[in-house]
């Protein structure tokens, strides 16, 4: 019982961080920026859920992410 509602709480973070992501919002609900650890963390959880489509889109969120040249790029225009 405890698991069970355990793992619906942390399917909803997933599913409500990933909805802020696909809608192209860099920071979380509190107005901090996602990180990649927390990243990888969603992409196991839907990995392990089977729902590649999503670890697609956060893979590619991730490389934009951690892409520091062209952040700095864009950054100075």
């Amino acid at each position: 019982m405890v698991k069970n509602l355990i793992d619906s709480a942390l399917h909803f973070q997933m599913e409500s961080n990933f909805k802020r992501i696909k809608a192209g919002k860099q920071l979380d609900i509190n107005k901090r920026p996602y990180n990649a650890d927390f990243i990888n963390k969603m992409i196991k959880h839907f990995e392990d859920m089977e729902e590649y489509e999503k670890c697609k889109i956060l893979l590619s969120f991730r490389e934009k992410m951690t892409d520091h040249e062209s952040n700095y790029l864009t950054s100075n225009k």
